[in-house]
């Protein structure tokens, strides 16, 4: 298959969502994997991380770090202006975890009427032959064509960076930005965008509140003004521009569209059911996958987005279900009731094997029984450490008199409508809180959506109190504007994998197929603007077997 034909399929699964399903793609997907795989081969290794060093104390600035790609051999770094400035030391890590020391270049940050850059330039400061990407020409890029990102994301505290699909919307867009469907995130400034041959073709920059509205810089602006970018300097005008040759060597291929599509596999998509549970504003609404393990029928679910009471919406109508077991640690739940076992999904070999999917590997999510989201898998295996998952306490404390005493509580907080000043802590979910260090401990393992229990001494009387924990208020950035917002419950998972699809926090717990029709897992977390999480199939097979000897929690 020659590579305008890949592209062609490519266009297709770029759209997304499809009525019509994969199951008779898988013939024609290798080939797009492969042309996914090959950018990544030859550009991945040339996507670095970006943060703020100090060479005296040798300590990493504070807060977010940003992305940039090495494009020459002897160490030239691009990335945008918003992140960088002249003479700045920066440390600079690579995928593989070499890290150096590079120093701010020019900076054209230049938002005036009829004008809109975002452009720098960093050097790396050692002498050698650094691994670099090719750069190409976004001059040639058309509505259509697929491209990649690879960058680090914000939400993510991980040495590698994420692996994203997308396809070109616009060019020459509002500021003379590439408009994409590659979605971004901060922290992904300044990472690059790549074609299908694997050149640098825009660097990040922007986004609006639509998850496909993605806005890049052109790579052609940065050849445009490479000798004022070479030097240190914060250009606060446009400066003389450099002159190019009038005939660059132009991107191979074309692309098109393509509008015949193949059906649906009906016994992938019937896997998916609506769980209801909860009654008024309670109530909660989250999708299962049917499952068969062991020769025994389940419906295998997120945790933390199902109450008492559970039902099934199937087939027109709801049925009941009964709560067998939920894991905590991996946010799953079990259930069963009276399903047709031809719904159900066989995952006793997929659990078995407990194979990685390799990065860049398309990935197929029913939503319900006619529609499918396509996305890739933007990493790996990788654990999530709490963060945004925590829950919103909202209260301070200090060591008085050998007493953990509460000395401030956040208005709008879990704290704030049940703890006083001065109250002394005794002990969080029956854990004593012996010494200062306690107290955050254990806070830090309760998860927004949980309750927990607090025991004070308040005025000399002991209180056992109990209230439910909120998440922490997300900051005012477009970036959380997408449709669904992020799941409560998003990290904290020993063992899952990213993909970029677009799954909405109510459409998690459906299942994730590759191309050949393997069950890989099921949605378990929409986590950010970029990243929805997937809980692989070995862990899910691990979580059954391990219920069945009594090893996870009843909570019903």
């Amino acid at each position: 298959m020659d590579r305008n034909t890949i592209i062609l399929w490519l266009l297709f699964l770029l759209g997304g969502i499809t009525e019509n399903g994969f199951g008779q793609l898988n013939h024609k997907a290798n080939p797009v994997e492969k042309l996914i795989s090959d950018v990544i081969d030859s550009s991945f290794n040339a996507c670095v991380y970006i943060i703020e060093y100090d060479t005296l104390s040798r300590k990493k600035g504070e807060g977010m770090g940003f992305s940039g790609v090495v494009v020459s051999k002897d160490g030239h770094i691009l990335t945008v202006s918003h992140a960088v400035e002249p003479h700045q030391v920066y440390l600079v890590t690579f995928p593989d975890g070499d890290s150096c020391i590079a120093s701010g270049l020019g900076r054209i940050g230049i938002q005036k009427k009829g004008q809109d850059f975002d452009m720098a330039m960093i050097k790396i400061l050692h002498t050698g032959k650094w691994r670099y990407a090719k750069m190409g020409r976004s001059a040639d890029l058309v509505p259509g064509q697929p491209v990649v990102s690879i960058s680090y994301p914000g939400s993510f505290y991980k040495p590698l960076p994420n692996i994203r699909l997308g396809k070109i919307n616009h060019v020459g867009g509002p500021g003379g930005y590439i408009e994409s469907t590659c979605k971004m995130e901060p922290g992904d400034s300044g990472g690059p965008l790549f074609d299908a041959e694997g050149r640098v073709v825009g660097l990040h920059s922007w986004i609006k509140a639509n998850e496909n509205e993605n806005f890049d810089v052109p790579i052609d602006a940065y050849l445009k003004y490479w000798s004022a970018l070479s030097v240190a300097k914060d250009y606060a005008s446009l400066p003389v521009a450099d002159m190019l040759p009038s005939i660059m060597p132009r991107n191979n291929g074309d692309s098109g569209y393509i509008s015949v599509i193949g059906k649906t596999n009906a016994a992938s998509n019937r896997s998916v059911v609506q769980i209801i549970s909860g009654t008024g504003d309670k109530g909660s609404f989250i999708k299962g996958a049917v499952i068969k393990f062991g020769g025994k029928i389940y419906i295998v679910s997120k945790s933390s987005m199902v109450r008492q009471n559970p039902k099934l919406l199937y087939r027109s109508g709801n049925i009941p279900a009964t709560i067998l077991i939920r894991d905590r640690e991996n946010d799953l739940i079990l259930l069963t009731a009276r399903v047709d076992d031809k719904d159900a999904v066989d995952i006793d070999a997929a659990a078995s094997n407990g194979k990685s999917t390799s990065l860049g590997r398309l990935l197929f999510t029913p939503v319900n029984h006619t529609r499918t989201k396509v996305g890739i898998s933007s990493s790996s295996f990788i654990s999530m450490e709490p963060n945004y998952s925590i829950g919103f306490f909202g209260a301070d404390a200090t060591y008085i008199d050998r007493k953990v005493t509460i000395t401030s509580i956040r208005t709008g907080s879990a704290a704030c409508g049940f703890l006083r000043i001065k109250d002394q802590v005794i002990s969080i979910n029956d854990v004593s809180i012996d010494k200062p260090e306690y107290y955050g401990r254990e806070l830090a393992r309760c998860y927004a959506s949980e309750s927990i229990q607090v025991s004070v001494r308040r005025n000399g009387k002991l209180l056992q109190l109990k209230f439910p924990l909120p998440a922490y208020p997300t900051g005012k950035h477009v970036s959380y504007d997408f449709p669904g917002g992020t799941s409560m419950r998003s990290d904290g998972f020993a063992k899952v994998l990213i993909q970029d699809a677009a799954i909405r926090a109510d459409e998690c717990g459906t299942p994730v197929f590759n191309i050949a029709n393997e069950f890989v897992g099921i949605n378990i977390a929409r986590h950010s603007r970029t990243s929805t999480v997937i809980m692989p199939v070995d862990v899910i097979g691990g979580f059954i077997v391990n219920s069945s000897k009594g090893q996870h929690t009843v909570n019903k």
